[in-house]
């Protein structure tokens, strides 16, 4: 839950896949003196993998104000990377975690669940040239990560991104330009009025001025349809400046920000009487290495994005973040996580037949402390507890949260 608002910088749904790409497949420049890091080898391929098993309470299952409900919930799932160089100019990389979580008296709230992010990525360069084809995926259930949700224990929805990247660095110099076509659904009828395809354009220009500070301008657009009329198709387009500054060995500044324009086309409910949604974004993070066995980060972030809740064209949403990391051993590590959320979105209602709306305008505070224990090289033990308080200017979706965790991990 916490995690949710702890991230880099985002707009509109194609500048936040694009965004998300690049934390998957920025790797290191292919280079024909390229040596092998040590690791667990299959041939040439590179494998990480791993098992985890999480028992946890949660004492608001449904997210409620009115009728909290607690249950005990187990998840187990594995995780696996793997990185081929499959040849000096070429390399595949593909991570993903899947797991099942199971509830022990709402048995109808379990179910599998992919990581957020997932990727399969095949790259290959020509000279000053980069290209990558990609597939990125996750399935969702809990409704827990997404502040604008309440009253509902799970939305199950599947995202898949699937599409090319192309990157020119001549000199000083940066070029990107990137198209993929995105899925979501929900394998559930109630939340199946989030079925969409939408088609994702990105472009990017920027200048390096240090080895690893670059700055430039870049720009998204995107094509949304709605499998049923009840939601919004959508056209957006956002245009705006970015930073990457390596401020100190130790300290890193990312910055970005501009205007993003939304066209409502089915005009169901939108907020905005023209059909449409004039916005912008921004973004900010700072990430500093205090000492060798200390680090922190904080961020401020603006995004537009498409609404989850039925007939709600869109979210406006101000996250501010911290996050803190503190290994006094190096078999222990202690993190403290805090998020607060400030968004609005519209939401429909009925009044004798007629279709009517209202802007709901909700925050949300959450606090996230972990307790990390390397038992050995191998296995890791993480106590966490998660305190949520959510406020709106709507009566029955308010709600307070308390969820308490126990993760054991084994990599191998």
């Amino acid at each position: 839950m916490a995690v949710a608002g702890i991230q880099s910088a985002q707009g509109q749904e194609a500048l936040r896949s694009a965004i998300s790409v690049d934390r998957s497949v920025k790797v290191r420049p292919l280079r024909p003196d390229y040596v092998k890091p040590a690791g667990t080898y299959f041939g040439p391929v590179q494998f990480s993998k791993g098992l985890y098993s999480e028992v946890g309470y949660d004492s608001n299952v449904n997210l409620s104000e009115r009728d909290p409900q607690s249950d005990v919930y187990f998840r187990n799932g594995f995780r696996i990377g793997l990185h081929w160089p499959v040849t000096v100019r070429s390399e595949l990389r593909f991570g993903t975690e899947v797991g099942y979580i199971h509830y022990l008296d709402r048995g109808r709230n379990s179910g599998f669940e992919v990581a957020p992010d997932s990727t399969l990525a095949y790259t290959f360069s020509f000279d000053e040239l980069r290209v990558t084809l990609f597939d990125q995926f996750n399935y969702l259930q809990q409704a827990r990560t997404e502040a604008a949700l309440v009253n509902i224990a799970t939305l199950s929805r599947l995202e898949n991104s699937a599409g090319i990247r192309f990157s020119w660095e001549p000199n000083q110099f940066i070029f990107q330009f990137g198209y993929s076509h995105h899925n979501t659904a929900s394998d559930e009828e109630t939340y199946e009025y989030i079925n969409r395809s939408s088609e994702y354009l990105f472009g990017r220009a920027g200048m390096r001025l240090a080895e690893a500070t670059e700055a430039g301008i870049e720009a998204s657009v995107d094509f949304s349809s709605y499998e049923f009329s009840v939601q919004n198709d959508q056209d957006t387009v956002s245009v705006g400046a970015y930073v990457e500054w390596q401020l100190m060995e130790h300290l890193r500044v990312m910055a970005r920000g501009g205007p993003t324009i939304s066209k409502f086309h089915n005009r169901v409910t939108t907020g905005n009487d023209d059909g449409g949604l004039n916005s912008h974004y921004y973004g900010f993070e700072v990430a500093q290495q205090l000492t060798q066995f200390m680090s922190h980060k904080v961020g401020l972030t603006r995004e537009v994005r498409a609404g989850l809740s039925e007939g709600s064209a869109y979210i406006e949403q101000l996250t501010g973040s911290y996050s803190f990391y503190w290994s006094p051993t190096r078999w222990l590590t202690i993190g403290m996580g805090l998020a607060y959320e400030d968004g609005q979105q519209p939401l429909p209602f009925f009044v004798n037949g007629v279709r009517g709306e209202i802007v709901e305008k909700f925050n949300r505070f959450v606090a996230h402390p972990t307790i990390s224990c390397r038992l050995t090289d191998s296995f890791t033990a993480t106590l966490a507890y998660i305190h949520a308080i959510r406020d709106t200017n709507l009566n029955q979706r308010n709600y307070r949260n308390h969820l308490v965790s126990l993760n054991l991990a084994y990599s191998f």
